[in-house]
């Protein structure tokens, strides 16, 4: 009897899920608690706007503190932590199926605790009167926590993944959208902020990106994946078939043991390498497996062509 769609797809999340760490979700705890300091303490303390969502979040949330338009109506402060939950959960709840079920899941547990420590410590604050700190400190404490997320396989920041549905439909790369965005953040706070305020932002996000940069070795760049293979063909059809892309796929000799294999050739971003290895080694544990990065890629056609995949 032939397997119905839906238990198919069924079996397949069933699968991803049991995928899931326990470490990871340990270290998403640590490293949102980074986040919030640098963003919460710092950042916020010193009325500057971080990036993304969660600049925009902030952004929000001046305008219910301080904008007097706003404030003529009579309306409540909302809190930062609401923004990143109604900002950024429903993104990932959207793109699920492109990002990856244990991606969304990690993603969403991030944010939510984000969301919850910025509520819990949101009026701790570290004052300082040099703003250059505070954005240096601020960028480099959020840069690091929103890289260590990345890392086990989550995400604080639903532009990147907003980023990503919009490049398959624009061909923009995923860095020029959310420059594009954050760009228009940083302008828009200038009123609430003053500029130097505003300025001193872009200096911490520009901090930021080189903490992520560090955490995760790359912005943006894709990873060019070799693998090595005596059961290439098992591996290229899981690949295809986990990521809706091509493969590039040769037969080898390995020197030493004058062995027949398999070279595969597949380029992915800083958010699906953990989600390679998984597929690769759970066809061979045996697959030999090296990484490169690439800052371009250009299609048959010789347009550019960026990740239309988390």
């Amino acid at each position: 009897m032939t397997p119905k769609p839906f238990d198919k797809h069924l079996s397949a999340a069933m699968n991803q899920l049991q995928k899931l760490h326990w470490k990871n979700f340990l270290m998403l705890i640590v490293s949102t608690l980074i986040n919030t300091v640098g963003v919460g303490f710092f950042l916020v303390a010193g009325k500057l706007i971080d990036g993304g969502f969660s600049g925009t979040s902030i952004l929000f949330n001046y305008i219910t503190t301080d904008a007097e338009f706003y404030k003529s109506f009579g309306l409540p402060e909302i809190p930062i932590s609401v923004f990143l939950l109604v900002l950024n959960i429903p993104l990932f709840l959207f793109g699920a199926r492109k990002i990856g079920l244990n991606f969304m899941i990690y993603s969403i547990f991030a944010i939510s605790l984000f969301s919850f420590w910025m509520y819990v410590f949101g009026n701790v604050q570290i004052h300082t009167q040099n703003l250059l700190l505070t954005a240096v400190f601020g960028g480099l404490l959020s840069g690091a926590g929103s890289g260590l997320t990345i890392r086990y396989g989550g995400c604080l920041d639903g532009v990147e993944v907003a980023a990503v549905l919009i490049n398959k439909k624009t061909g923009l790369s995923v860095g020029t959208i959310a420059m594009i965005y954050n760009a228009i953040i940083m302008s828009a706070s200038m009123p609430l902020v003053s500029v130097d305020n505003a300025l001193f932002s872009i200096l911490a996000y520009g901090v930021g990106l080189k903490a992520v940069d560090f955490m995760v070795e790359g912005l943006d760049r894709g990873k060019a994946a070799i693998i090595i293979s005596d059961r290439g063909e098992e591996i290229a059809q899981a690949l295809s078939t986990a990521m809706e892309r091509g493969v590039t796929i040769w037969d080898v000799t390995g020197f030493y043991a004058q062995q027949k294999k398999q070279a595969l050739y597949f380029v992915v971003n800083r958010f699906e390498v953990v989600r390679l290895k998984e597929i690769v080694y759970a066809v061979d544990p045996m697959a030999f497996v090296s990484f490169n990065e690439v800052s371009e890629i250009i299609g048959r056609s010789g347009e550019k062509r960026q990740f239309s995949k988390l």
